[in-house]
């Protein structure tokens, strides 16, 4: 699996398989695209959406549901679960491309991006702050680019 995001010169891959994630950060289209990498490196197209975001993001609806921010930065860990900067805070999402929960980020701030740190830590940045939280998994395999 890769996870892209393009504002850094880092790549993060995980043994799990053969995916490339892209997140569009769109509010009108918020959902985080899934492409299969080929053996020789070649991405098959067209994708497919693994997650779709729409009824977390503030304009969700005329009750006014959802929460502050876009899809954003993303990373993946050893088991494959994605982590990605969105509406609230950070979403966790199975290979399977299911929400298992939300990493709140509070005090009217948005998450842009996160990042694993060493010793179980997760380094996430919102708004004027980095923030830092300790977490019971591990980023996958660093590649250099």
């Amino acid at each position: 699996m890769i996870c892209l995001t393009l504002n850094t010169p880092l790549l993060y891959t995980s043994t799990v398989g053969g995916q490339l994630y892209v997140s569009n950060s769109d509010p009108a289209h918020p959902v985080v695209m899934e492409y299969e990498v080929q053996d020789d490196g070649d991405v098959k197209l067209p994708g497919s959406v693994f997650y779709d975001a729409t009824t977390l993001v503030v304009d969700a609806g005329s009750r006014g549901e959802g929460s502050e921010g876009n899809l954003d930065g993303m990373t993946v860990d050893i088991y494959g679960n994605v982590l990605v900067a969105g509406p609230g805070g950070v979403l966790v999402l199975s290979p399977q491309g299911v929400l298992l929960g939300r990493l709140m980020v509070g005090g009217g701030r948005v998450a842009t991006n996160v990042a694993f740190g060493d010793y179980g830590r997760l380094y996430i940045t919102a708004g004027d702050a980095v923030l830092r939280t300790s977490i019971s998994t591990r980023p996958a395999i660093k590649v250099d680019s």
